[in-house]
């Protein structure tokens, strides 16, 4: 009796050991799938990421082929010439619209432009390059010019071929330009304006507080330029870091320049802001006996730019009010 309730003890628990091995089996089945779905869903989002970075990649090249070219149209100068303000060198002059069809010209200049050397250019940019095979600079020289634009910048390279001349060293001149857009900010300082050709005119420089800009100096100078003498006016600080040009004096281009005879900061306009009045003497272009006579101009402080009033300026010199401050000041006050 006791062994047939033994047999059956352990048949049951057989049984029951069975069902839970079963159980274990299933269950740990189970936890496998999981783990096989969420692999299968990772790959599945790594391939679509790695689409979206490539669709990304292509729009990208795809924006740079349709790139709208008319940016790069304006004067295109070498930095070192840009930093000592100095307008002559190699210089291209162009006009591009959004395509990249290209106008404009090549040139290179001496100082007071003794010897000019231009080339004219047409034709289209493709994929930021353009290329002009030329047969004359004026000088008997022809080649290809190359232009390369990137970003803020143009490498401009001249090649000179095999049937250019050999008897004029002057020319267009051979070489690669790295060339920036003339109205690019650059740093500059007075040794750098002196590099240019700038002659400082001591007696005419002065220490000033003005509204929008601080304590400055204000800085007379003389410029050979286009065969006249011409004054330029700068701002620097203590440490002669150029801060502005002034736009060009009036009295540029009307006569051959002999002396500023007076400067005053005051505030002519009446809005709380320093003007400066400048006065310059003289003669006519060609002569060196005809009298002196004087020129003068207002430059107004406007935030930080200095600008001048060409209809005032013109009817203040017209009106033989610009011999001294005092008469520069009453013309100005009553015909503002």
């Amino acid at each position: 009796m006791f062994k047939k309730s033994w047999r059956k003890k352990a048949a049951i628990i057989f049984i029951l050991i069975i069902g839970v091995l079963a159980a274990a089996c299933s269950n740990n089945q189970n936890k496998d799938h999981p783990l096989k779905e969420s692999a299968g869903t990772q790959n599945h989002d790594t391939s679509s990421n790695t689409g979206t970075k490539n669709t990304e990649t292509r729009g990208s090249d795809k924006s740079n082929v349709n790139l709208d070219y008319s940016s790069y149209s304006g004067t295109w100068v070498t930095e070192s010439n840009l930093k000592n303000d100095y307008k002559y060198g190699t210089v291209a002059d162009l006009n591009v619209d959004k395509s990249g069809n290209i106008k404009g010209q090549i040139g290179s200049s001496t100082e007071n432009l003794t010897h000019i050397a231009n080339v004219d250019i047409q034709g289209k940019i493709e994929n930021n390059k353009f290329t002009y095979n030329f047969t004359e600079d004026n000088w008997g020289h022809s080649g290809d010019i190359k232009l390369d634009f990137k970003e803020n910048q143009i490498t401009l390279t001249i090649k000179y071929n095999s049937e250019s001349s050999k008897d004029n060293l002057w020319g267009i001149g051979e070489g690669t330009f790295n060339l920036i857009k003339n109205t690019t900010n650059v740093k500059r300082t007075l040794n750098n304006l002196k590099s240019g050709g700038l002659k400082v005119i001591g007696n005419q420089c002065f220490s000033i507080n003005l509204e929008n800009y601080g304590d400055v100096r204000f800085i007379s100078g003389l410029k050979r330029e286009d065969v006249s003498d011409n004054a330029d006016f700068y701002l620097t600080d203590y440490n002669n870091n150029v801060l502005y040009k002034f736009p060009d004096f009036y009295g540029n281009g009307k006569g051959m320049f002999n002396d500023i005879t007076a400067i005053c900061f005051t505030d002519v306009n009446n809005d709380g802001l320093k003007d400066i009045v400048i006065i310059a003497s003289y003669r006519t272009a060609g002569s060196t006996s005809s009298p002196f006579t004087s020129i003068s101009s207002i430059y107004f402080q406007k935030e930080k730019e200095f600008v001048n009033n060409k209809k005032l300026d013109d009817k203040l010199n017209k009106s033989g009010n610009n011999k001294d401050i005092k008469s520069v000041l009453k013309f100005a006050k009553e015909n503002l």
